[in-house]
Parts: structure tokens; C-alpha cells; sequence
């Protein structure tokens, strides 16, 4: 009986095994008020910082197979501020980013590659990797590549006493736009000038899952 035995329970657990590895994605919300996206522009007489900490969205996390994220992360472009009111409506007019017509500046998630393999570590920080997606800007959609550094922390107290529920994802990621791919184009006299050609993109995305 025992011989009988001890391969039926070799068997159950070899079967097993493919049911936790194939945990369904569990939806993190962005948190706007942890996440920041900010541009700068560098240009020969003048350098321009905007922010925006309002970013929403949705990522689907395996924390199993981090690498199958989904997500599309969306930032109004009513939302960014430059320190100067005049340049923010100019940003905002339909010469620039026309918020009018195109409301938000949006990134869709199409694949993600980790350093490493496995499962998103609790506590562990500044994973490494690469994430490809679909930048839209004034209405003209791109696939864009950037270099992203990946920390998770799994539900505790200390996030409770954070009023942060659920899992936490942080992702960082930094990336170039050259802004006459996307129809934005700055007047003669101020192009290359007080604006730059290509204007570097920086987040940092908090997203809990809320359980």
C-alpha cells in the first residue's frame, strides 16, 4: 500500500505545480499621488522642467511571470506644469500638444524584459529591464523602447499605515522624444533655441493593486 502510495502523491504534486505558476494577473492601479512624469527640454539659452502628478491607469501584474504586464498608463495634458502660467497655455494650445483635441499623452504596454528570471521578489528593488510600448502624443502613436528598474512589496501593515492597500509596484523609466515625430513642432524663432528638438521623458509609476 505504502508502494502505492508514495507515487500517487509524486503525481498530485507534479500536477500542481503548473496551477500556482499560472496565477491570473491581478490589476494595480496607478496611484497619482506617488507618481510623477516629468520632461526636460535642453536647449542653448534656456532649459525647461514640466511635471505632471496626475497619471492614471491600469497595469495587469503576474507577479509569477512579471514579464507577460499589461497596461496602459494615460497623463492629461492639462496636467503639466512648467513654473511659468503663459508657457503652460502656449504647451497646451493646438500649436503644441492641442489638449483641446488630444486630452492625454498615453503609453500602452506591449512587452516587458527583465534581467534575471522568476517571480517579482517582495521587498526586492531596482530590478532591471527593458519595456516597449505605444507612446501616443497629439495623436500619433510610436512604438517606444526605455530602460525601466522594477521594485515590488507585497501587502503589509506598514503600506496599511501608509493608506497604500494591496500590493505595490514601483516602475521607473527614462526615454528621448523627438518631438516632430508626433506633429509637434516649435515656432522659427524659439526652435532649437529656448526649445529643444528632443525632450527627455522621465517617470516613476506607483501602482497598488488595492486588495
Amino acid at each position: 500500500m505504502r508502494r502505492l502510495f508514495a507515487p500517487l502523491c509524486v503525481f498530485v504534486a507534479l500536477v500542481a505545480l503548473p496551477t500556482v505558476a499560472a496565477a491570473a494577473p491581478v490589476p494595480f492601479d496607478v496611484m497619482a499621488n506617488t507618481s510623477l512624469v516629468k520632461f526636460e527640454s535642453e536647449a542653448p539659452v534656456e532649459n525647461i522642467t514640466g511635471i505632471s502628478t496626475e497619471a492614471s491607469g491600469k497595469l495587469l501584474v503576474d507577479r509569477a511571470a512579471p514579464t507577460a504586464t499589461t497596461g496602459t498608463i494615460s497623463i492629461p495634458v492639462a496636467s503639466l506644469r512648467t513654473g511659468n502660467t503663459t508657457r503652460d497655455g502656449h504647451l497646451q494650445s493646438a500649436d503644441w500638444l492641442d489638449a483641446g483635441k488630444h486630452p492625454n499623452i498615453t503609453f500602452a504596454i506591449t512587452s516587458v524584459r527583465l534581467d534575471g528570471e522568476g517571480a517579482l521578489v517582495n521587498g526586492a528593488s531596482g530590478r532591471k529591464g527593458t519595456v516597449t510600448g505605444t507612446l501616443t502624443i497629439k495623436g500619433t502613436a510610436k512604438t517606444v523602447s526605455a530602460p525601466i528598474e522594477v521594485s515590488y512589496l507585497a501587502a503589509s501593515e506598514k503600506l496599511k499605515k501608509a493608506y497604500i492597500k494591496g500590493d505595490v509596484v514601483r516602475v521607473k523609466a527614462r526615454f528621448d522624444v523627438t518631438l516632430a515625430d508626433y506633429g509637434v513642432k516649435a515656432p522659427d524663432h524659439i526652435a532649437g533655441v529656448k526649445v529643444a528638438d528632443t525632450v527627455a521623458i522621465s517617470v516613476a509609476i506607483t501602482a497598488a493593486s488595492g486588495e
